[in-house]
C-alpha cells in the first residue's frame, strides 16, 4: 500500500507509516498533514514554505524522498527565497542535502541576500555540508549582496578546517566585500584567529592589502590587537614595516599611541620608524636632490 492509502486510513495508517520512516511518529504526522500540499505552500505558514522545505530543515530524509517522488519542485522558493537545499545547509542536515543534490537541486541557487547554500553551510560551520556542496560544483567564490563569499563566512566563524577546504577548492584569499571594510586577513587578525591568519598568508594572502575604510594594513591591525606573534609573522612574510596609514601613521606610530611598548621595541628592531621620522628623511633626501640638481 502506498502513502496515499496509508494516510487515508487515518491514525492506523499514520502508525504504520511511522514504522517505516526514520523519523518515526513525528515524521509520519508531518507527512500525513502535508502530503496533499506537496507542490504548494503550506496553508498558514508565515514563510510560505513548501513541505519539502520543512522536511529539509527537520531532517526528514524519508519524507523528503517521498515528496520528491510525488513530483515536488526541488528548487521551489519560500518567502525569503530559500530553496529546500538552503534550509538543509542552514540546519546541517547532511542526508537531506545529499538527497536533494542527487535528485538535481540547484547547488548555486540564490536566496535571501543572494546567499547560496554554500554561504549558509560555511556560516554555520558545517564542514560535511560544505564538502558535499563543493563536490557537486558549488561556486566557491559566489558573492552575496554585500560581496561576501563563503570564505568570509568561514573566517568570521573561525573555522580553520572550512577555510582550508575552501582555499583548497580555489577560494580567493584577497577578495574584498562590497564595502571593502576588511580584507579576509584583517578580519582574521581582528578576531584573533592566529591559525587562520597563518593559513591565509601561507596560501598567498597579500600582507600589505589595506582596508578601504581606514586605510590600515594588516600590520596596523596586528599592532592594534597587541599580538607580537602576528606582528613578527607578518613582517617575516613581507609586510611593510613602515607602511603609512593615509600617508601619515606607521605601525610604530600606532604602537606608541596605544602604549604597546613590547611591540614598539619589536618594530624598531625590524627597522620600524615613525611617520615623522620618515617625513624628515624624505625632506632631507628631497633637499639633497635639489642641491645636486643645482650643482649639475
Amino acid at each position: 500500500m502506498g502513502v496515499d492509502g496509508l494516510i487515508s486510513m487515518g491514525s492506523k495508517g499514520v502508525k504504520a507509516l511511522a514504522g517505516v520512516l526514520g523519523g518515526g511518529e513525528k515524521e509520519a504526522e508531518f507527512l500525513s498533514k502535508n502530503w496533499k500540499y506537496y507542490n504548494t505552500p503550506i496553508p498558514g505558514d508565515k514563510l510560505k514554505r513548501y513541505p519539502l522545505h520543512i522536511a529539509a530543515e527537520s531532517n526528514f530524509p524519508d519524507a523528503a524522498r517521498l515528496i520528491i517522488d510525488r513530483g515536488a519542485d526541488l528548487n521551489t522558493t519560500e518567502k525569503i527565497g530559500y530553496t529546500p537545499l538552503h534550509r538543509a545547509a542552514w540546519r546541517g542536515h547532511k542526508s537531506v542535502a545529499a538527497l536533494l543534490l542527487e535528485r538535481g537541486a540547484d547547488v548555486n541557487a540564490k536566496g535571501f541576500g543572494n546567499l547560496t547554500p554554500l554561504h549558509n553551510a560555511a556560516s554555520r560551520g558545517y564542514k560535511d555540508i560544505v564538502a558535499i556542496l563543493l563536490g557537486k560544483g558549488a561556486d566557491v567564490n559566489a558573492e552575496d549582496n554585500s560581496g561576501s563569499t563563503p570564505l568570509h563566512k568561514a573566517v568570521e566563524k573561525g573555522r580553520k578546517d572550512i577555510v582550508d577546504l575552501l582555499i583548497e577548492k580555489g577560494a580567493d584569499v584577497d577578495v574584498l566585500d562590497e564595502y571593502g571594510h576588511d580584507t579576509l586577513l584583517i578580519l582574521a587578525i581582528k578576531s584573533s584567529y592566529e591559525d587562520i591568519v597563518r593559513l591565509l598568508v601561507n596560501n598567498g594572502a597579500d600582507v600589505n592589502l589595506e582596508d578601504r575604510e581606514f586605510g590600515m594594513s594588516p600590520l596596523h591591525w596586528a599592532v592594534g590587537e597587541n599580538s607580537d606573534n602576528l606582528v613578527l609573522f607578518l613582517i617575516e612574510h613581507g609586510a611593510n614595516v613602515n607602511v603609512r596609514q593615509r600617508a601619515r601613521y606607521t605601525p610604530l606610530d600606532w604602537a606608541h599611541s596605544l602604549k604597546r611598548s613590547k611591540i614598539s621595541s619589536l618594530l624598531r628592531a625590524c627597522g620600524g620608524k615613525t611617520g615623522k621620522e620618515i617625513r624628515e628623511q624624505e625632506n632631507k633626501e628631497t633637499r639633497k636632490k635639489e642641491i645636486d640638481n643645482r650643482k649639475s
